[in-house]
């Protein structure tokens, strides 16, 4: 009897493992590990990542990703923003070296490295598949020759270059950027002597850049210049400033000339929808305010269906003109 009642508790234990291994088993086939994805899908994980976190991640960690990170052809992202001179020195010299022929977008911020690979632009030629640079924060003395080497990387098609100090001359900084010829994309964030030399207007030069964005104080006639070399122009932004054209704009009445603005949007703009403006001019007598009644009324600009208005008011020891687009839209 007690014979019969132990095999019979056996049996059952054995059913309880059992049944216990088949729900490890089932609940097995609903995990996904991440070396059984395809490469794929590993590849569209890379390229959220910088280079150095892969190799950090994923170097000597088997074969298979050996493989990805040496003979692999997915394209590589450089960003460094924070890194110390050790860690950079085997960064270059084991990553960036023997896969500079894979890169596709370079991020530069930190001091350091600016200095290093902006020193001698020839190093930046070497990534030959370089579609993006982005330069960021850093020093006038580093990009002075940069954009004229950069004219022999036919794949570059975006830019982004914020200074942190003060540019002499704008027509020579404009003119380079203008000369890359496979260039879509553009950022500039700057800062300008307000006497400096304008650039010459455009007789047979012309840009590439399709999207432009300037941060940078400029006056009207700057802004019409820089558009003559621009003509496959769609989207602008300049200065906290086609077919959307929206402008902030303090103490430089040229902006208050109706006639002027028709002929450079007739001229340079033809495809313009929206046309949002906003100027104010701190220095105004009663006659300025009154003849502002008079301006933008032309056909030009019912057509457009583009109205304006103005406010003249005192403020502290001053008087004020704040004019602004009523319908922009």
């Amino acid at each position: 009897m007690m014979s019969t009642k132990r095999q019979q508790k056996t049996v059952q234990s054995c059913d309880i493992v059992k049944r216990k291994k088949l729900n490890i088993d089932s609940k097995r086939k609903f995990y996904t590990h991440f070396e059984d994805l395809s490469n794929e899908i590993i590849y569209e994980i890379f390229d959220y990542l910088d280079i150095y976190h892969i190799y950090e991640a994923f170097s000597n960690l088997n074969k298979r990703f050996d493989n990805f990170l040496v003979s692999s052809t997915f394209p590589i992202k450089i960003n460094i923003s924070s890194m110390s001179k050790t860690n950079f020195q085997y960064y270059y010299t084991n990553i960036l070296i023997p896969n500079k022929h894979r890169i596709t977008s370079i991020c530069l911020s930190n001091l350091f490295i600016v200095d290093f690979i902006c020193s001698s632009p020839r190093i930046i030629l070497t990534f030959i598949q370089l579609e993006r640079l982005i330069l960021d924060n850093i020093q006038l003395k580093y990009i002075q020759n940069i954009p004229n080497h950069l004219i022999s990387l036919f794949n570059l098609h975006s830019l982004t270059i914020s200074l942190i100090d003060k540019i002499q001359n704008k027509n020579n900084f404009y003119y380079s950027i203008f000369r890359l010829s496979t260039l879509k994309y553009c950022k500039l964030s700057f800062e300008s002597y307000i006497r400096a030399k304008p650039l010459l207007i455009s007789s047979n030069e012309y840009s590439s850049i399709e999207h432009l964005i300037i941060h940078n104080e400029s006056t009207l006639d700057e802004f019409r210049i820089v558009l003559s070399y621009l003509p496959q122009l769609r989207r602008l932004y300049w200065n906290k400033l086609f077919e959307i054209l929206r402008i902030s704009t303090s103490f430089d009445r040229s902006y208050f000339d109706a006639n002027r603005w028709e002929r450079l949007i007739s001229s340079y703009m033809p495809y313009l929808r929206i046309f949002d403006i906003q100027h104010n001019d701190n220095s105004y007598d009663q006659m300025t305010c009154n003849n502002l009644n008079n301006l933008f009324i032309s056909s030009f600009w019912l057509k457009h269906q583009w109205f304006f208005t103005h406010q003249c008011y005192s403020r502290g020891y001053g008087k004020q003109i704040n004019f602004y687009s009523t319908n922009p839209y």
